[in-house]
């Protein structure tokens, strides 16, 4: 069987200053900065800085987009880790609810827009998970209650909210919510008795919920839900014991995943039946894309190791975009991200080390779009989870020329690649974090090293 493949994920880091003076400063030097863009700025700036002197405080962290607004948790100092919202603007850019007494921290987590709701959770008192709600105002922002304890997965579903939660006396089990206590409970005890099917992979296709589930009779197999008890059942049993899905992806209103049938670990699709759950490839397909009914993929074979495939969903259909590493040494795409007709993505060859590349899915549109790193000189330092199409445009982190660790956007062209803005000059590195894409606005948040420099900050690119 294939491994699994792990998902890299990077917490904000508190950073925290030792007195008032290295924060007076850091104020100053905040200041004088914002006031005078550097030339090669691209109408990247501060919205708001929530240090305040002589308080220690968190990074703005979760960046959740619920309409024209961006949502998140952050230490101001003051209250505590609690949930915030803005508009882009400073004067919109205000604490929705302190959950938590004085200055303790709720630590709101798992931040999901539910068909214009956000729904997150959040720790009352004795530190237990609670799941609440929030429009964006204070009034509007309420526990929804009869749960407490560990609440994982949070998934929107149309206009309902499923999660995994333990009760108590069910064990790890799917749940619903529509943000009321009438509307919340349990959907189906799959596994009766305390241990639970311990649900994962949730993923919402064309109005059915899909995940792995455990019944204690047939192992780790898909499963599909309308919501309801009586519309939860087991799709197939794929390998009598455990199928090990991973990768549950939706195409275009189909259900595509990874799954080991005894023999193979192999590219799977489903349309919710039996008879309609089907092998697509006899090997794995990571980082599933879909772009214009085409799927792209990472996935290895022994011949060309780790490089880009493209498939219409049938194994004829099935092939190699490019060896961009030529021979078994692996290109490792990774991060695909579709950006108006074309696949961005990180790749690794001998000549350039790890740079952007892009494709339209044939071997000749294949090709790397800027050494940003200069020839010659290694990888360009690009960072996980990071890759946010914007429009027509990428924005992502990465370090090199001359520069270190900072924001820079492409179109998908040499031309049309560069650097955003220099937020650290020099090879220092801002680091910038939970890209996230508003209407015709990016936000983002940069990590500052040097102790003068240390704010909390959220920034923008755009209107």
């Amino acid at each position: 069987m294939a491994p699994k493949e792990g998902t890299l994920e990077m917490a904000a880091k508190p950073y925290t200053f030792g007195c008032a003076l290295a924060a007076a400063l850091a104020l100053a030097a905040a200041t004088l900065v914002a006031a005078a863009p550097p030339a090669n700025a691209v109408g990247a700036r501060p919205v708001t800085d929530f240090h305040s002197p002589g308080l220690d405080h968190e990074y703005p962290r979760d960046l959740t987009r619920v309409g024209q607004r961006l949502f998140f948790e952050v230490d101001d100092g003051i209250h505590g880790g609690e949930l915030w919202r803005t508009n882009g603007t400073r004067r919109g850019t205000r604490l929705v609810r302190n959950i938590g007494r004085g200055d303790e921290s709720s630590d709101p987590d798992d931040l999901t827009n539910v068909n214009g709701t956000l729904f997150f959770t959040a720790k009352i008192r004795d530190g237990a998970e609670t799941l609440w709600r929030s429009d964006g105002t204070r009034a509007g922002t309420r526990l929804v209650p009869g749960l407490s304890g560990q609440l994982r997965q949070l998934t929107a579903a149309g206009g309902t909210l499923f999660f995994v939660f333990d009760d108590g006396t069910h064990g790890r089990e799917l749940w619903r919510s529509d943000g009321t206590e009438a509307g919340t409970g349990l959907v189906s005890d799959i596994r009766p008795g305390t241990k639970g099917s311990a649900p994962g992979g949730l993923t919402y296709v064309g109005g059915t919920l899909f995940f792995a589930a455990d019944d204690g009779t047939h192992g780790e197999e898909l499963w599909r839900s309308d919501g309801t008890e009586a519309g939860s059942s087991l799709v197939r049993e794929i390998n009598p014991g455990d199928s090990f899905l991973d990768g549950l992806t939706n195409i275009a209103g189909t259900l595509f995943f990874n799954a080991y049938d005894g023999a193979q670990f192999g590219l799977w699709r489903s349309d919710g039946t039996p008879e309609g759950t089907t092998p697509v490839l006899p090997f794995a397909a990571d980082e599933i894309t879909d772009v214009e009914g085409t799927l792209f993929f990472r996935a290895y074979d022994s011949v060309h190791g780790s490089e880009l495939w493209r498939s219409d969903g049938t194994e004829a259909g099935t092939s190699l975009v490019r060896d961009i590493n030529p021979g078994t040494k692996d290109s490792a795409p990774f991060e695909l991200t579709k950006v108006g007709g074309l696949i961005l993505f990180t790749a690794h060859e001998n000549i350039h080390g790890e740079e952007l590349w892009r494709s339209d899915g044939t071997e000749s549109g294949t090709r790397l779009v800027r050494d940003i790193k200069r020839p010659g000189s290694g990888t360009a330092r690009f960072h996980e989870n990071q890759l946010t199409a914007a429009g027509g445009t990428l924005f992502f982190e990465a370090g090199g020329d001359g520069h270190g660790r900072e924001l820079w956007r492409s179109d998908g062209t040499r031309a049309g690649t560069r650097l955003v803005r220099d937020i650290a000059p020099g090879r220092e590195s801002s680091r910038p974090d939970w890209i996230t894409s508003v209407g015709r606005s990016v936000f983002f948040v940069p990590y500052i090293d040097s102790p003068l420099r240390g704010h909390a900050e959220l920034w923008k690119t755009g209107p």
